[in-house]
Order: structure tokens, then C-alpha cells, then sequence
């Protein structure tokens, strides 16, 4: 039986002070579980468990164990408790508790505000491509036009290998067109010396993550959750493709979808176009690490390099600080 929202808060207010006994011949009165009244009492925001009260702590207190803390690295409450073996363990633990709350509420507002915002102006402009496990363990291929947002599945006849990237590249030519810029993990199928050979025979500059960095091709690891969150229910990859690109409106498109923003933001790039963009990078890249023996500060150089004259090409634009629209790829520097 449902009962009206003024009688549940009636209820609530009425056993508040009421021992359990009460609560159970209320519950039997009502014709519903005592479990149902708790619920009621949840739902209230009375039923919550206060926890224990917080114990008063000096200010001198609070400056040993601050600068313990820092001098062992930032550790737990243990060591600190051995340190200063005339303090309470329970204020250390509050104190210590408190310092690492603070700690990484600066990291997340630092990573935040350094946090670069990419906007692809147009379609085929960057490709972003991952591999993914099917229900029954095959490996397939995942692709999505970061502009249109566009996805593209490709089963593996065998194991994701370099064969398998050139294959879906070589469909992704005869269908479309090859992208500009290629975002890829830095997994064995997609960075190697046959991947590499195609990708500069079609003038394709391959921006790489950074180790240790998914992040950097965010906007494909949601396409691979969003193509598990569909593929789950029926079981068929053009179908859920279907329902992704036909279907599904997206914010970040103004609340269209990919084939309603292909139809009216249809854009063509030209060979002379994409020969110059593809020497001009590449230009870009040999002076900008002329010079640099350290393989990270050169990833590092190369992807700026590549974005920054995607910039200068009025392909992109980049912002700096978070901006958490789906169109947007988290870019960290």
C-alpha cells in the first residue's frame, strides 16, 4: 500500500524520540515492514548515523603533527604516532586526515586549471582509434571522428596486430576519407614501422599519447564505453553503431546527431591541403627537437608541436581550464 508524503513525514516526526518497540507496532498498524519505516527515516535525513563527535585539538598539536607529516613524505597516522608518542592517536588520525583531504583537493585544482580543451572545428580532422574485447573475446577496432563523432567498429579476424590497423585505416579510406591527424595508445598495433610506412605514404601525422597518460585520448575510451554500454543489449555491431551515429543526439553537436552534423557541417580536404599541413608539421616537429636526447620532453614537444599548428591551420581551437562538454578531448601537458 502507498501512503501520502505528508503521512510519511508525520510518521517520522512522531517516532524520532520513540524507543524501537514503537516503531514496530507502527509498522504493523500501517500494514508495511519495519524495514519500510527505516527507509522513511532515511529518506528524512533521521536516520543517519552522526558518527563520533570530533575531539578538540590545540593548535600546537595540529603544528607537530603538520610538520611530522612533512618530514616523513607525507605519510599515515602510524609513523607520526611513533614520532610523537605523548599526542592522541585519534587526533593524529583526524589531522593527518584532514592534510590529505586538502592535498588532493590542490592536485585536482591544479590539474584542472593546467587541463587543455581541444574543439575540432571540422570533420576528418583527427581519427582517434583504440581496441576493444568483443562478448565472445575476439579483438575489434574502435574509431572515432573527433569532429563529428562519428563511431566505426571493425571486427579482428585475428589478434589486434599491425595488419588489422592498416585494414581498418584502408576501409576507413574507401569509406570516407584518412584523417589529417591519427590519436592512438601507444600499444604495439598501432606504433610500428608498417604502421608508420601507411601512415606517411597517406601524409597521416600520428599524435601518440603520452606513457602512462589515457587521458590524452579520452574521447575514444568513451566511445569504447559507450559502444559496450549499446553492444550489450543486442549483440551487433552495425547496430549499435547505428543507434550511436543515427540515433543518439549529442550535446557537444548542439543536440544533433552524427548524421544530422555530417549533412550540414560537410567539409572536404584537399590534397594540396594536406600535403602542406603534413610538411609544415613535420618541419615543425625536426626544429622544435633539434637537439633533445630525452624521449619524454620529445613526446612531450612533438605533441605540442602538432596540435600548435593545427591551431595555426584554424583547424582546432584550444582552451586552457576544464571545460567537461563531449566534443572536447582532455588534453594534459
Amino acid at each position: 500500500m502507498r501512503y501520502p508524503n505528508e503521512l510519511k513525514d508525520r510518521v517520522v516526526l512522531a517516532l524520532k524520540r520513540k524507543n524501537h518497540g514503537d516503531q514496530l507496532r507502527t509498522a504493523e498498524l500501517l500494514k508495511i515492514t519495519p524495514r519500510t519505516v527505516r527507509n522513511w527515516k532515511r529518506n528524512q535525513g533521521l536516520h543517519k548515523n552522526p558518527g563520533r563527535k570530533k575531539i578538540g585539538i590545540t593548535f600546537l598539536e595540529k603544528l607537530q603533527i603538520t610538520r611530522q607529516w612533512r618530514r616523513q613524505g607525507f605519510c599515515g597516522a602510524r609513523p607520526i604516532k611513533k614520532a610523537l608518542p605523548a599526542l592522541r592517536h585519534r587526533a593524529i588520525r583526524d589531522v593527518v586526515a584532514e592534510l590529505k583531504l586538502r592535498q588532493k583537493k590542490r592536485k585536482n585544482q591544479r590539474i584542472k586549471s593546467n587541463r587543455q580543451s581541444i574543439k575540432i572545428k571540422n570533420i576528418g580532422i583527427v581519427q582517434s582509434i583504440d581496441g576493444l574485447l568483443n562478448h565472445d573475446g575476439r579483438d575489434c577496432i574502435l574509431g572515432k571522428d573527433r569532429g563529428s563523432q562519428r563511431i566505426k567498429v571493425q571486427k579482428c579476424e585475428q589478434n589486434l596486430n599491425a595488419d588489422e590497423t592498416i585494414k581498418f585505416l584502408s576501409n576507413l579510406k574507401d569509406e570516407q576519407s584518412l584523417p589529417l591527424v591519427l590519436c592512438t595508445d601507444n600499444g604495439s598495433p598501432f606504433c610500428n614501422k608498417e604502421v608508420s610506412g601507411f601512415l606517411n605514404t597517406n601524409y597521416i601525422l600520428h599524435l601518440k599519447n603520452l606513457p602512462r597518460v589515457p587521458q590524452h585520448n579520452g574521447a575514444c575510451e568513451i566511445a569504447v564505453r559507450e559502444f559496450k554500454d549499446v553492444f550489450i543489449e543486442n549483440f551487433d555491431i552495425k547496430k549499435t553503431e547505428k543507434i550511436l551515429n543515427e540515433n543518439r543526439l549529442r550535446a557537444g553537436l548542439s543536440y544533433r546527431t552524427c548524421e544530422e552534423f555530417e549533412k550540414a557541417e560537410k567539409h572536404e580536404i584537399s590534397i594540396k591541403m594536406r600535403i602542406e599541413f603534413f610538411n609544415k608539421t613535420t618541419e615543425n616537429i625536426k626544429m622544435a627537437t633539434n637537439g633533445i636526447s630525452n624521449a619524454m620532453m620529445k613526446r612531450k614537444i612533438e605533441r605540442s608541436t602538432i596540435l600548435k599548428t593545427l591551431e595555426d591551420f584554424e583547424l582546432i581551437t584550444i582552451t586552457k581550464g576544464h571545460h567537461p562538454a563531449s566534443y572536447k578531448a582532455e588534453v594534459i601537458t
